[in-house]
Parts: C-alpha cells; structure tokens; sequence
C-alpha cells in the first residue's frame, strides 16, 4: 500500500502545534493530518505519531515565522485560536507556504487557504475588539472583578495585555465558560486559572438561561449575586497539560 503519510498528534497547546511544525521539517515527516489528541479521526491503515511539546522547539518555529512575516505570524496565532475544524491543517499548509518563500509581497491573496487564513484570523480579531470594548466587570463579595464570558474564538488569551494596561490597580479574573478556563490577575501578576464553579448559581443554569437572567430580567438581580459571592477561595491555577500557549 502506498504511503499515504501520518497523522500527527498533539496536545491541543499552540506550543504543542508549533512543535509539530518543528518535528514535520526536521524529520522530513510526511503528514496526512494533524490532530488534538483524543480526536483522532480517518487512522484506518494510517500511521500515527504523538509529538510531545517542547517549548524550545516551539520558540525555534516561533522565532522563524516572526522573520518571515510578522503579520503572517498574527494570522497563524489567531487562525489557532478560532479553533475551527481542520484549522491545523490549514495552518500547516499556510506554513509551507511562508517556508518556501524568502520574500512574500502578496501572501494574503494567492490562494483559497491564505484567504482562509485571513478570513478567520480577522473575525477572531474582531470578537477580541468586541470583547475589549464592552465588557463590564461585576464586583464580588471579596473585592474581585468578575467577568464571565462565552466567546465563539478561544480568546482570552488575547485580551489580557488590553486590561492589565486598563485595571493594573485592581484584581480581576475574565473566565471564559464555555472552554471553562480563564485569566486571573493580581499584583502585577497574571496566569491562567479555572474556577470551581460547582453548585454555583452561574453554572447550575444552562447558557440560554444566564444569558437571559443577565440580559432580559432586572440588572439589579444579576449584581446582587456577584455582591454576595467570594470568588477567591475558588480560583485555582490551571494545570500546564490544559495550558493554553
């Protein structure tokens, strides 16, 4: 049977995708898919590999891109962060392309997997703005600022330097629901947590239905709660296998 090429896994990190970048050039590997692990599909007959994340790898590919094309380097980072079926896939190809190139005066418009690219990158950039723009923090019992989100893109990461610059003074955690993890920053300080939310009003609710306590009934209902929850003792550091970066 002719050698189809292998599916890759990886962590479902951008330092693990990176470092899977890294493995496919120097190895001369030749690939048929990348994929998170524990989502692996179509490996009938199809050799896998698991590629384990290393951050120097990932910093070596990372470093390379930046000198390519550093608007390029933007779009791989937020095309990630879409987290859209078969983005990995598409990355990689992009990749390539920046890779055979030593000058890319019109990336962007050459084919259908760079518009793609682009494409998907901009709507990411446009939530994060959205998000910038409008969100409001709630103040629990024990002074911390509580936002808590259900974005489409993964994009907390993206918006922690907009409001470390914004609320250096105060402690605030923006947590993201739907991928149940968030960013917690105090003195200076940021890192990425999840919070035990069991039992708790936020999350014994469906999405439709905090939505709709938050949106269509008294604003007044919705503070109260945040007035009369600690949030503190619930926070803790996440663990660095569901590291984000």
């Amino acid at each position: 049977m002719e050698n189809q090429g292998k599916i890759l896994l990886y962590d479902g990190s951008f330092n693990g995708f990176l470092t899977t970048i890294y493995e496919i050039y120097e190895k001369n590997i030749m690939v048929m898919n990348i994929q998170k692990t524990g989502t692996c599909q179509n490996a009938l007959f199809t050799e896998i590999d698991t590629i384990v994340t290393q951050v120097a790898k990932a910093e070596c590919v990372w470093n390379k891109l930046r000198h390519k094309n550093y608007n390029a380097l933007k779009n791989i980072y937020f095309g990630f962060l879409s987290e859209q079926k078969s983005i990995e896939w598409l990355l990689y190809q992009y990749i390539q392309k920046l890779y055979a190139r030593d000058v890319l005066a019109d990336l962007y418009y050459e084919n259908t997997t760079t518009l793609k690219i682009g494409q998907i990158a901009k709507a990411v950039e446009r939530e994060k703005l959205s998000l910038e723009a409008k969100l409001q923090f709630q103040v629990t019992k024990d002074d911390v600022y509580l936002e808590i989100i259900e974005p489409e893109f993964n994009i907390i990461p993206l918006v922690s330097k907009h409001f470390r610059t914004l609320h250096r003074g105060k402690e605030w955690i923006i947590y993201d629901a739907k991928r149940n993890y968030g960013i917690h920053y105090c003195n200076g300080a940021m890192e990425f947590v999840v919070l035990d939310l069991e039992n708790n009003f936020l999350f014994e609710h469906k999405r439709k239905d905090r939505k709709k306590i938050r949106k269509d009934h008294n604003p007044e209902l919705w503070n109260d709660y945040f007035k009369r929850t600690h949030i503190r003792s619930r926070i803790h550091k996440m663990l660095p296998s569901r590291a984000v970066a």
